[in-house]
């Protein structure tokens, strides 16, 4: 039995059939309908880490997720979902907004939910469960979300902007590729005074992300020796400039190399073309719109692009990683195993004076950078988060220097050891 959402009222009662014995939570509605999908951001690492807190997390999560998809008219598919994901439908899109506000604001730590949201026209797999295109937008929308954080389509954006919880409001986080699909999607935060509403860049896959190069519809003949050369360079030098008359090839020759280096670079590669820019001050403006970053109020595109690019330098932000992991992994080897520093302060260095305001980026990267250290050992529970924040900054930068000028990974290796024993005292009482 389907109910079409044009054939009822979305708010009637639902008619008096046992659908427990399907395995649903009510009657699933079909048409267009506004999906919303969660789960636990770090689930595995938390049930590894703290099994007992989880269990009673869990059980909690599971009434309120009852509770709250009830309370707006939603029903939920119960044999859907993996792990500790969940899915609910909702006939309006504005009914599926409020309940993802409320979910977000509930008491259930340790348990940090990402939430997506998504309209469109759904199919039944079964009397109990949805399939199709429509759900599996809605996952991949989920997964570029952080925990905590509720990411609506440009669709279901439409429908709601006229119609929020009060008090909330949408923030735009531009257009972006979901993995395995074949157009990107427009993407808007749900915000609220009593949520948190920063977050790091969402979570593209580095697959996709290393496909931001302008595509080529001829192979490159004959430049071998030219492609070695310009591979080499960049193994030792992090800024390498092509010159030559117009015409010959550099911006191919360019985004070869960036194709074939691709796996190097485990954040990816972006192609910015600035051929057209003749106002150094659009230059940020061009990166930015390259690395598909949206407008933020309140925020300079500069500072944008300066905590764009210190979330893909550092790993602080993944989620399957303890704090204290996160806190350690700043000093991991790269992978190519050659030091070049500290990108922003190079940078300071080559231009020597000659680009604008470069020691006043340099000196934000380094605020944001420390920032984001204390902001982590608070979340390792450390006594003292500013001071061991500011520690971890201090010992790596030295080691970062030191190892770029020795061209030898030894000291950021030495650091790494002296970070972890911080780190121990650190947070030893919360240990105990």
């Amino acid at each position: 039995m389907l109910a079409s959402m044009s054939d009822i009222d979305p708010r009637a009662d639902a008619p008096l059939v046992d659908w427990s014995d399907l395995g649903v939570s009510g009657l699933l509605p079909t048409g267009t309908v506004t999906l919303l999908l969660a789960d636990v951001e770090g689930s595995t690492r938390l049930w590894e880490t703290q099994p007992e807190e989880m269990t009673a997390a869990i059980a909690r999560l599971n009434q309120v997720v009852s509770d709250v998809i009830a309370a707006h008219d939603g029903v939920r598919p119960v044999k859907q979902g993996e792990g500790d994901s969940f899915v609910a439908a909702f006939a309006r899109a504005s009914d599926a907004v409020a309940a993802a506000l409320e979910l977000q604001r509930a008491p259930l730590a340790p348990v940090r939910l990402r939430i997506g949201v998504d309209t469109g026209e759904v199919q039944l797999r079964d009397e109990g469960n949805y399939a199709g295109p429509t759900i599996n937008r809605t996952a991949r929308l989920r997964d570029l979300a952080h925990g905590g954080q509720t990411v609506l389509s440009g669709v279901t954006e439409g429908l709601v902007v006229d119609r929020l919880p009060e008090g909330a409001w949408l923030t735009d986080l531009g257009s972006h590729p979901l993995r395995d699909l074949p157009r990107p999607e427009r993407v808007v935060q749900l915000c609220h005074p009593d949520l948190v509403n920063e977050f790091p860049p969402l979570r593209v896959s580095t697959t996709i992300v290393s496909r931001r190069l302008p595509v080529q519809l001829t192979s490159l003949v004959g430049r071998e020796a030219e492609l070695t050369q310009v591979r080499e360079l960049l193994v030792e030098n992090r800024l390498v400039t092509l010159t030559g008359a117009g015409g010959v090839g550099k911006t191919r020759l360019a985004v070869q190399v960036a194709a074939q280096m691709a796996d190097e670079f485990s954040d990816g590669v972006w192609y910015v073309d600035l051929a057209p820019i003749t106002d150094p001050e659009v230059v940020p403006t061009a990166a930015a719109r390259a690395f598909g970053l949206p407008d933020q109020p309140g925020r300079s595109t500069m500072d944008t692009l300066i905590r764009f690019v210190a979330d893909r330098q550092m790993r602080l932000d993944d989620t399957e990683m303890s704090a204290r992991e996160r806190l350690l992994a700043i000093f991991d080897i790269p992978r190519s195993e050659v030091m070049r520093g500290c990108a922003f302060h190079n940078a300071a260095v080559e231009s020597a004076g000659s680009l604008a305001r470069t020691d006043e980026i340099v000196r934000a990267h380094k605020v944001e950078f420390t920032r984001r250290l204390v902001a982590v050992a608070r979340e390792a529970h450390a006594a003292d988060p500013h001071l061991l924040g500011h520690q971890l900054a201090v010992l790596f930068e030295g080691a970062a220097a030191m190892a770029t000028s020795m061209n030898d990974t030894a000291p950021v290796v030495h650091a790494r050891t002296a970070a972890a024993t911080l780190i121990d005292a650190a947070t030893a009482g919360s240990r105990g």
